[in-house]
């Protein structure tokens, strides 16, 4: 049942939780007998090394300096053989070197154990008891990849064993790096998607909202001049009733011309506010603000393809 591309691993099986993981790539144990051992070059001089090696950072003790510049340099060369690119890693981070594939940077830290020992110049007598303990290099040498959230259980860490030597190991940690740079392709491409598509989910929302815009402001418009077209009716039918009232109930002459003034100037209001001797037509768009489409966006910022 496990997908395909994916494979089990756990930790715990002595003590403790007992976790199970299902990383991103083949299982070790499938493809360990199909790796192409990385020949190491072994009597190079420090000048013959290239100048990322040479220069590179390596904390270990003098007997084995030589020895973990041969191993870089045999990583770096497998490396560019497969199309990455090699170089030296930034200064604050004290790795050794950075290899880049697919467009990102590994740095690769290499550094010595140590052990723990009796410290016999802490005596100042042949008859006293060595009790202080101190450290000293251990002579195995460990190589390790920086441990990212993005690529949290998978392995970063290969070193001198009992069974092997870190020169064996070379080919798993070139896998690693090949593995971990196409899976961080890989979410880059989703992101990318998933950018390029709140993009055009946002310019939808956008266009809709402008939308919602010019029609709530056509309706605004319309329903302004039906109530005046309605209300120009009204005075005009009132006019009419108040002639019909002068012609049925006369009334004196001074009152019959206030009358009649206060209709001219009634009906020439209703021509005024009357909108269809002005041939009403679909009004202009309007310039819509970014406040002003806020309200039509259902939870999207106006200025950018981000949710409030």
């Amino acid at each position: 049942m496990v997908p395909e591309g994916h494979f089990l691993s756990y930790t715990g099986r002595d003590k403790g939780d007992l976790v199970i993981r299902m990383p991103v790539g083949e299982h070790p144990a499938h493809t360990e007998a199909h790796i192409n051992p990385v020949p190491v070059t072994v009597g190079l001089a420090a000048e013959e090394l290239p100048p990322t090696v040479r220069d590179a950072q390596v904390p270990v003790c003098t007997e084995c300096r030589d020895r973990a510049r041969l191993i870089l340099h045999a990583l770096s060369t497998a490396a560019e053989q497969r199309g990455f690119t090699v170089g030296p890693a930034k200064q604050e981070s004290r790795a050794s070197l950075a290899i880049t594939a697919h467009g990102t940077a590994f740095p690769l830290f290499l550094a010595e154990g140590s052990i723990e020992v009796l410290d016999v110049d802490s005596v100042q007598y042949s008859w006293q008891r060595v009790t202080a303990r101190t450290t000293q290099p251990s002579h195995q040498l460990e190589l390790s990849i920086e441990s990212a959230w993005a690529h949290r259980g998978r392995r970063y860490r290969w070193g001198d064993r009992q069974r092997w030597r870190l020169e064996d190991t070379l080919p798993q940690i070139l896998r690693e790096i090949e593995q971990r740079a196409q899976l961080d392709r890989e979410r880059q491409l989703a992101r990318e998607r998933q950018e390029e598509q709140t993009r055009l989910d946002w310019h939808a929302a956008m266009d809709q909202a402008r939308q919602k815009l010019l029609d709530a402001n056509r309706r605004d418009v319309l329903r302004d001049q039906v109530e005046k077209w309605h209300e120009a009716v009204r005075v005009r039918a009132y006019c009419d009733a108040l002639e019909q009232h002068l012609v049925d109930a006369p009334a004196g002459e001074a009152d019959t011309c206030a009358v009649h003034e206060w209709i001219t100037w009634a009906r020439s209001y209703a021509d005024r506010i009357d909108p269809l001797p002005m041939h009403p037509r679909i009004p202009p768009v309007p310039r819509a603000s970014p406040e002003e489409l806020r309200p039509y966006l259902g939870g999207w910022s106006p200025h950018e393809p981000k949710r409030r």
